[in-house]
């Protein structure tokens, strides 16, 4: 009987020590768990936060206020100078309404206008002209410094054109640069006037706006204030096409347009290297519809290319590192250079990206269910349209093949609408 209950003890607290082991181990591995977990989410948070910090900071009410009152205390003692300062600092036509923290390198800003009707404008500057400062031109002759400003504005225009300008004096500028031209007062020092030219034309979005401003590529130029630029506020996005297979056709057919526009433009055939649906505009006016390009800084001169992005200096194994964005070269494997030459265009990239289904849109295609009708013989042409190989620079044969992709997609779709 004693042997019977020392038998019964002994295996139940045998029993009970391995029941608490299992236990204890269970959960010491379950606090590891959670460590590791609340570790990697303390890593993760982190890396958002910095992440955020370095590639969009987030705008503040204030800081825009502080910018814009510090812009017109410099325009109301004549240090800056433009079309809209009078409005935006003296009359107060133009108010402040919000900012953004999706300008990346440029500070941005919604402002309304009040002319007439009212006018909702985006205003911006590139926040690197805080670098740049009043060096330039804080010192030298008067002549010294204009020859100095008239190489500086002749080297960023001319990037951006394949018949080069020539200025021969601060009036050609200014007579390019109308947003300035007529709001220079008599007497006004010439270096304010040299450093508030430069500045503009440091800042690629707006020449382009200046250069291209017949063409309709790019929203509104309204005018300029210092450093800082206004230009139309376009309200959609292709994001934000509705849903039904007309609107969405309207906007393809502008898509069209402006592919082929992009290749005949009166500059010189342009580029534009980072397509996606965020980075075009839509407005709608009277039944009437127009799709602009938000991201000016991504279009470059096809005579430029080369030299803009740094092509031909780059070491490459493959085509893949000739990329700059959409923009796709060619890499010389021989000698490890990239080319002079892109393979794709902007009318490919266009049906890839926004036509088609792919990960740069959000909907599956711009034209996503096509009516029964014309579903196989749209396909077939888009996939014809994707598979475009611009292989050479000066290939006329690339251009006519556009043009008639262009011309079967615009008959396919207008058939059906």
């Amino acid at each position: 009987m004693f042997l019977y209950i020392f038998l019964v003890f002994g295996f139940s607290s045998l029993f009970y020590f391995v029941g608490a082991m299992c236990f204890l181990r269970w959960a010491l591995n379950t606090v590891k768990f959670l460590v590791v977990c609340m570790s990697l989410t303390i890593l993760l948070y982190a890396s958002c936060i910095v992440y955020t910090l370095t590639t969009s900071p987030p705008c503040s009410d204030e800081k825009a206020l502080q910018a814009i009152d510090k812009l017109c205390s410099d325009a109301l003692r004549g240090r800056v100078f433009g079309n809209l300062c009078g409005p935006l600092c003296e009359t107060l036509d133009i108010r402040y309404s919000s900012c953004t923290s999706q300008g990346g390198e440029k500070d941005v800003f919604y402002v309304s206008w009040n002319n007439i009707t009212t006018t909702s404008l985006v205003m911006k500057r590139a926040r690197f002209l805080d670098i740049v400062g009043n060096d330039p031109y804080s010192s030298g002759t008067e002549q010294d410094l204009e020859t100095s400003l008239l190489m500086k504005i002749e080297s960023l225009v001319n990037r951006h054109l394949h018949i080069k300008k020539s200025f021969e004096t601060v009036h050609d500028v200014l007579r390019l640069f109308w947003t300035m031209e007529k709001n220079v007062p008599i007497g006004s020092k010439k270096s304010d006037v040299f450093r508030n030219l430069h500045g503009l034309a440091l800042q690629k979005e707006f020449v382009l706006s200046i250069l291209y401003h017949n063409d309709d590529i790019f929203p509104k130029l309204h005018g300029s204030c210092g450093s800082f630029y206004f230009v139309e506020r376009v309200p959609f996005t292709l994001h934000d096409v509705g849903i039904t297979w007309s609107a969405r056709v309207a906007v393809a057919l502008k898509l069209l347009d402006l592919a082929h526009q992009l290749n005949y433009s009166f500059f010189g055939k342009l580029h534009v290297c980072d397509i996606k649906e965020d980075n075009f505009g839509v407005c709608y006016h009277n039944n009437s519809v127009k799709v602009h390009i938000l991201d000016a800084d991504s279009v470059v001169l096809n005579d430029n290319l080369v030299i803009e992005n740094q092509m031909e200096t780059r070491h490459c194994v493959n085509d893949a590192g000739c990329a700059e964005g959409n923009c796709r070269g060619v890499c010389n494997t021989k000698v490890g250079r990239c080319q002079r030459q892109l393979i794709n265009t902007n009318l490919q990239v266009i049906c890839q990206q926004i036509f088609s289904d792919s990960d740069a849109n959000h909907h599956h295609g711009l034209l996503r269910h096509p009516p029964f009708v014309i579903r196989k013989g749209l396909e077939e042409i888009l996939q014809e349209c994707i598979s475009i190989q611009n292989v050479e620079e000066t290939d006329d044969k690339t251009a006519l093949q556009e043009m008639e992709i262009i011309h079967k997609i615009r008959d396919l779709l207008l058939n059906t609408v």
